[in-house]
């Protein structure tokens, strides 16, 4: 997936916190490595992975076309990012644990959810999400 990063705020940690761009959409986000390593990043778009700490709300959505799929800040959830798209895969990791793979058609790009984040429901294969997160961190592949 790429962002472009319009600006670096603070470092917290192993992370930064940053005001990006992905797609038609503008939020706040995590980017992990300090100001000094991501400020040759700025306003370029560069290729990342992303990670989040928990998932504050989720639901399927059934009225739902592939073009919706989107990362935006959350209009309901005060400093939570959220993601729609459309569920790929998932991988059984233990008897009462499967990893979800959402596919957001947007980059294309994929975000992997343990079912226990969903409550240990596991959503069919090529059902929509509309999932909202909190801290949501990008992470450079070519910084």
């Amino acid at each position: 997936m790429s962002i472009v990063i319009h600006r670096l705020g603070n470092e917290h940690a192993s992370t930064t916190s940053a005001y990006l761009r992905h797609g038609d959409h503008e939020f706040a986000a995590l980017v992990h490595g300090s100001t000094a390593s991501l400020s040759k990043l700025l306003n370029r778009e560069c290729l990342t992975e992303m990670s989040f700490e928990r998932v504050a709300s989720w639901n399927e959505l059934t009225e739902f076309q592939d073009e919706q799929s989107c990362i935006k800040q959350s209009a309901q959830v005060r400093g939570a990012i959220t993601l729609r798209g459309r569920v790929h895969s998932t991988t059984q990791v233990d008897d009462n644990v499967q990893i979800v793979d959402l596919y957001l058609r947007t980059g294309p790009e994929f975000l992997a959810i343990s079912s226990e984040e969903l409550g240990g429901h596991v959503p069919a294969v090529g059902s929509a999400l509309k999932v909202t997160v909190h801290g949501l961190c990008f992470y450079p592949v070519d910084s």
